[in-house]
């Protein structure tokens, strides 16, 4: 998704005609617009050599038919062309009706109490292994998860969460979101919020709903359609949420220092600068 929107950001810019392949897994999810079914000849390639961080070079690039060859993973790629870029990234008739379904099945009856739906993604099955971290990758801890789930109540004490992971057994057993009641400074702050047009109906224990997804592309349009987000690791996370546009809470304390993803990561250029980072 970040080699899509990126192509077409800086072929805008250079303007260039973008050239993505119709083969490609994506156009099975996606109603993509930008795809040639024919071959390109490429005179000229050129590397991305820190793949979440931003070369401007990419933007003023040399005359002629050019292949990059890396993840360019960046936002400020395709910063100028944002709605363009949402359309691109229409689910298509079938993964749209499923993901419906399939979130309407896991919290339809808090949305019709006008509830607003938290996303949370928990990457870690892969992260774990010792050669993931060796090159900088991490897991986010359970507070930091319970710190998020904290943040987001403060602004949305009616919130519910629907968490979607590649260990949803350990998200079972630690996922849990804290009581409102627990989170406020004060009785009085507590009141405040019970008696605001924020919350119609005061409940101390906050709803936590927890996908069984049948893929991981299921997991990842259900969290697409979720009012606010909370991502740990990595781009399927990153994309859901950007996707749903709304408030984005993002794990810190990744990549780990001294890794070779500590050189390829720049956060102001992963990370859009109005997501808060905990």
């Amino acid at each position: 998704m970040f080699a899509y929107a990126s192509l077409l950001g800086i072929a805008k810019a250079n303007g260039y005609i973008p050239y993505f392949p119709s083969s490609h897994p994506l156009t099975s999810i996606f109603s993509l617009s930008k795809i040639q079914s024919g071959n390109a000849e490429c005179l000229q390639t050129v590397f991305d050599d820190r793949p979440c961080s931003y070369n401007s070079e990419f933007m003023n690039l040399p005359p002629g038919n050019i292949s990059i060859r890396g993840y360019i993973q960046s936002w400020k790629y395709f910063r100028l062309m944002e709605k363009e870029i949402r359309k691109e990234f229409t689910l298509n008739k079938f993964v749209r009706t499923r993901a419906t379904l399939d979130f309407t099945s896991y919290v339809g009856k808090f949305v019709r109490d006008g509830r607003p739906v938290v996303g949370v993604h928990v990457r870690r099955g892969d992260v774990l292994k010792p050669e993931a971290r060796k090159l900088g990758f991490c897991h986010a801890p359970k507070s930091y998860l319970d710190n998020a789930m904290k943040y987001m109540l403060r602004k949305y004490p009616n919130a519910v969460f629907l968490v979607t992971s590649d260990d949803i057994e350990w998200c079972i057993e630690n996922v849990i979101p804290p009581k409102l009641s627990d989170i406020f400074d004060s009785k009085e702050s507590l009141h405040k919020f019970t008696n605001s047009s924020k919350i119609k109906k005061f409940q101390d224990k906050v709803p936590v709903v927890f996908s069984k997804g049948r893929d991981p592309w299921s997991d990842f349009s259900v969290l697409s359609l979720c009012n606010h987000s909370i991502i740990t690791v990595g781009t399927f996370g990153w994309w859901s949420a950007w996707l749903a546009n709304g408030h984005v809470v993002y794990y810190k304390n990744v990549p780990l220092p001294g890794t070779k993803l500590d050189y390829e990561l720049t956060k102001e250029d992963y990370f859009p600068a109005h997501w808060v980072a905990l």
